[in-house]
C-alpha cells in the first residue's frame, strides 16, 4: 500500500502543478522515512555491540554484525555525500524535492542515520554535553518563539556597531545588512 501510494504522491508530484495544503504530497516520502527509522529499530542498529552481539547468539530476532554496521555507516556517508551533491537544495515545506524525489529521500535517510550515529557516539563518549543538549531540548518551543526576536536585535546591534564603531566593515556586509533590513520592512508591510 505504502509503495501504491508513494508511486501515486510521485506522479502527482511530477505532474500537478498544485501545491496541496500541508504538503500532503510529501507525505508518502515522510511514510518512507518513518519505515527505515522502524526498520533500524527493530533490527537494533544503535544498540551496544556486546549486546547485538548477544542477541545474535540467542536467534533473537534480526540483528546487523558490528563489522556490518560500521560498514554500512560509511555507505551512508557516502550515499549522503552523492546524493546531497546530485540533488542539490530542496525544501519540503514547500514541495520541493530539489532535481530528483529518490535522491531526496536517499540524502534524508542517510543524513538523518548518520546524525543518529553521530549522537549515540556522543552520548557514549559526552555525558555533560548530551546533559547541555537534553536541557535545550526541553525548551525548543521557547527557543522557537524567541530566536526570530534574538536575531533582529542582533542585527540591529551589528547595524549600530556597524554604523559608529567598525568602519573597517566592507561594503558587501553592508549590502547584507541592509537586504535584511529591506525585508524586514516587507515583511513588516
Amino acid at each position: 500500500i505504502v509503495v501504491i501510494y508513494a508511486l501515486l504522491a510521485t506522479g502527482y508530484h511530477y505532474f500537478v502543478p498544485v501545491l496541496l495544503p500541508w504538503c500532503l504530497d510529501i507525505m508518502p516520502y515522510f511514510l518512507l522515512m518513518m519505515l527505515s527509522g522502524n526498520l533500524l529499530k527493530k533490527m537494533d542498529f544503535f544498540g551496544d555491540d556486546q549486546e547485538i552481539i548477544q542477541k545474535k547468539a540467542t536467534g533473537e530476532g534480526f540483528v546487523i554484525q558490528p563489522i556490518a554496521k560500521r560498514a554500512i555507516i560509511v555507505f551512508l556517508f557516502f550515499v549522503f555525500i552523492v546524493s546531497g551533491l546530485l540533488n542539490g537544495s530542496c525544501n519540503l515545506s514547500l514541495s520541493d524535492a530539489g532535481k530528483s524525489i529518490t535522491l531526496m529521500c536517499m540524502a534524508a535517510i542517510s543524513s538523518s542515520v548518520l546524525l543518529m550515529v553521530i549522537m549515540n557516539l556522543l552520548e557514549k563518549k559526552a555525558k555533560k554535553l548530551c546533559a547541555c543538549l537534553a536541557g535545550l531540548g526541553k525548551h525548543t518551543l521557547t527557543i522557537l518563539c524567541y530566536h526570530y526576536f534574538i536575531l533582529v536585535m542582533t542585527m540591529i546591534v551589528l547595524g549600530f556597531l556597524d554604523n559608529f564603531l567598525m568602519p573597517w566593515l566592507t561594503q558587501q556586509d553592508d549590502r547584507i545588512l541592509q537586504m535584511f533590513f529591506a525585508t524586514e520592512k516587507l515583511v513588516a508591510i
